[in-house]
């Protein structure tokens, strides 16, 4: 096998290990959406990790598109739709709910 097969393989692999890194991390922010909307409850939420995470989608949007980076700007514009949805579903059942938590979201063992 010459070099440069090898690196074109190499360079494959770390694609396709990207692409799946990405699919896993929208993923995750989906699921968090999911619950929220399931429960109609906010309780395991935080306002500042919504937060954070809609401003660091949007920075690496926006930097992805100076770099012209489709591995930064596809998944972080994906990132910031979501954020801002989550946002949104915070404003919504977080003044749908009131003030106090209902159920913890997990029994203490303790």
């Amino acid at each position: 096998m010459t070099y440069i097969q090898e690196s074109f393989e190499k360079q494959v692999d770390r694609t396709v290990l990207r692409i799946a890194l990405h699919i896993f991390s929208i993923e995750l922010l989906d699921l968090s959406l999911k619950l929220v909307i399931k429960s109609s409850n906010v309780e395991f939420m935080p306002s500042t990790l919504s937060l954070s995470t809609f401003l660091m989608s949007l920075s690496f949007f926006v930097y992805g598109m100076l770099k012209d980076d489709p591995f930064i700007y596809v998944p972080n514009g994906i990132g910031t739709i979501l954020g801002i949805v989550q946002l949104m579903l915070y404003s919504y059942y977080s003044s749908k709910s009131g003030g106090g938590s209902r159920e913890p979201l997990l029994d203490s063992c303790a």
